[in-house]
């Protein structure tokens, strides 16, 4: 075969071969190699993907007519063959080849490491280099490091496999060995992710399972552990396919339900001014947060699955409390077309989501919107809760990386040009919900449990149901008095209820934006100044009253009959799935009888 006659199909067949002839840890596609920064020169820039190519094929024909060779001494009889052109640069060419590149890039193409390519100047007989373990039998490499990996792995909410960041980029092997994450990934379809900072937060179980399965003295207690370990992954896949479950119905119009799921992004990547090369005099101490919280709803927007609703705002201008929560719920409640009768929304188990304020507060909006009969409150396990609305933080982070923003502006514009955000709403009214509480039939140890549902029956009172997992009935069975209880007391009529507007807190934000202009020089032109100022003072001024009223005009997303049957509850699809896929679900459940 030769380079006249060669089709770039057999240049990447001839490729594939190569790769089982390079340093394990050095056999990079020539894809990647081009996606790799060389040196000061940028010589990768100037090189074709068809000159790696043809590079290798030229390595490849010189190992076949070798010979019975071993790949290590192939290897070094083939560096024997290269000379050094220029005595500062070492830039090298093959003496077969016009393939010019620097030292880093040229290793790369032939794969293998800098260190072999630089010594092998040094002395070019093969003795030298047997004597020399730079090379093992990938089987032996592998298995010692998978032998490494097995025991520092962590597992993520998703129960998928995880490496710490001291193993993230390379693991440690005998001698002077390393072998990269994705080498084993790669040739042992093991997927494993990679992690870039210590911010995992496991599972509280796992993590005590798991340690007492090491731990364990005899045979019988690792398996008792073992096997709350499998139950415990049950109850988590269960909670998953609830959830999915309410996703699919929340998106077909035959369903009379809606999803919302709401949470916040961390802060770590939402600091002003984001850049990619930060100056010194830019600490990190100076910068001014910006805090998002997203209302995701789940119904399709063109190819996403879930419709995202972003609200950015300075860090303590609103305090993030039960009251922010209800304000945006109510504000994602208005972007719905229809309001359906059943609400699910999903949270974590934040203080300020596992609140008397956030309780009553849904009771509060459930007596005042005439459509809606039940808003179910889901609290995933702790260590659980990825979910959908995490991923779309994580798709702006990823973003967020590669661009330069210095003012509110210039985030705002970002989160309006991602696909994903369907609106960007930097004034929502924030209402004051806190009053309501002291109307309230408080109950000790409610939030302890994972469901609540807050549901209105004959007469326009609210009453509550609770379950201590989301995998059990008991949130659902409302047979009788003794399964609902009143929300709020006899002499409270929540459909009265009237929420005040809160206004921004500036002083102690101006602050903090003054000492950032100081401190910047010149970073900051007026007009940029100018849109802080803006930022922090802007704020929604929506009565509550209009809010509600304007919730009320919203058609129906399905015609209730008046006295609505089992089948047409969608909780209760979700229970005929569970029992389709063997979960138990106990009881049917049944319209309180209130």
């Amino acid at each position: 075969m030769t380079e006249a006659e060669i089709s770039v199909k057999d240049l990447l067949n001839v490729e594939k071969e190569f790769l089982q002839l390079a340093m394990p840890s050095h056999s990079h596609s020539s894809e990647e190699v081009l996606g790799t920064n060389c040196c000061s020169n940028h010589c990768v820039l100037y090189t074709r993907r068809l000159d790696i190519l043809l590079a290798r094929l030229h390595y490849w024909n010189f190992y076949k007519n070798l010979g019975k060779e071993f790949k290590r001494d192939a290897r070094y009889i083939f560096l024997s063959t290269l000379k050094r052109v220029g005595e500062d640069n070492l830039r090298m060419i093959s003496v077969n080849q016009e393939f010019s590149t620097c030292p880093t890039l040229f290793a790369r193409t032939f794969g293998i490491s800098l260190n072999v390519l630089m010594n092998s100047f040094g002395d070019v007989s093969l003795s030298h280099y047997r004597n020399r373990e730079w090379y093992a039998k990938s089987v032996s490499t592998i298995a010692e490091a998978l032998k490494t990996l097995s025991s520092q792995v962590q597992f993520n909410s998703l129960n998928q496999i995880m490496v710490s960041p001291a193993t993230s980029s390379q693991l440690p092997m005998k001698g002077a060995r390393t072998i990269p994450v994705s080498e084993i990934r790669r040739k042992m379809d093991v997927q494993i992710r990679q992690r870039k900072n210590d911010s995992l937060v496991r599972c509280s179980v796992c993590f005590g399972l798991r340690t007492i399965m090491a731990k364990a003295t005899t045979e019988e207690e690792r398996k008792e552990a073992k096997r709350k370990l499998d139950l415990h992954f049950e109850y988590i896949s269960q909670q998953k396919v609830i959830i999915q479950t309410m996703c699919l119905q929340s998106r077909d119009d035959r369903f009379d339900l809606s999803v919302f799921l709401i949470d916040g992004m961390s802060n770590r990547h939402t600091k002003l001014p984001n850049l990619g090369d930060r100056p010194k005099f830019v600490t990190d101490s100076i910068r001014v947060i910006v805090c998002l919280t997203t209302v995701q709803v789940a119904i399709s927007q063109g190819p996403y699955e879930f419709t995202n609703f972003d609200y950015p705002s300075i860090q303590s201008v609103f305090s993030h409390d039960s009251s922010y929560v209800l304000s945006l719920f109510l504000d994602g409640l208005s972007k719905l077309k229809s309001i359906p009768s059943v609400i699910t929304v999903i949270l974590d188990s934040a203080p300020n989501n596992k609140s008397y304020v956030m309780l009553g507060g849904m009771g509060a909006i459930l007596a005042r919107i005439s459509a809606i009969r039940k808003i179910f409150l889901l609290y995933p396990s702790t260590g659980h809760t990825h979910m959908s609305v995490d991923g779309h933080f994580g798709s702006l982070s990823k973003s967020l990386g590669s661009r330069d923003l210095l003012d509110p502006q210039d985030f705002v514009n970002f989160l309006e040009s991602c696909p994903s955000v369907a609106e960007v709403n930097v004034a929502p009214t924030i209402y004051d919900f806190v009053p309501v509480q002291q109307h309230m039939v408080k109950v000790p140890n409610l939030f302890s449990n994972s469901q609540i549902c807050v549901s209105k029956g004959d007469g326009g009172k609210v009453y509550w149901s609770a379950a201590s997992s989301l995998h059990s009935s008991i949130l659902f069975k409302t047979e009788s008095n003794e399964d609902a209880f009143p929300l709020f007391k006899e002499d409270f009529n929540p459909t009265t209820f009237s929420a005040t507007i809160r206004k921004p807190e500036i002083e102690p934000i101006v602050k903090k934006i003054d000492g950032l202009f100081k401190n910047s020089g010149n970073l900051y032109s007026e007009a940029q100044k100018h849109n802080f100022s803006t930022f922090v003072e802007t704020y929604g001024k929506k009565a509550f009253r209009h809010s509600i009223t304007d919730l009320n005009r919203k058609l129906s997303k399905l015609t209730q009959p008046s006295h609505p049957s089992q089948v047409q509850d969608p909780h209760i699809t979700v229970l005929q799935y569970l029992e389709k896929n063997k979960y138990p679900t106990g009881k049917v459940p049944k319209t309180p009888l209130v």
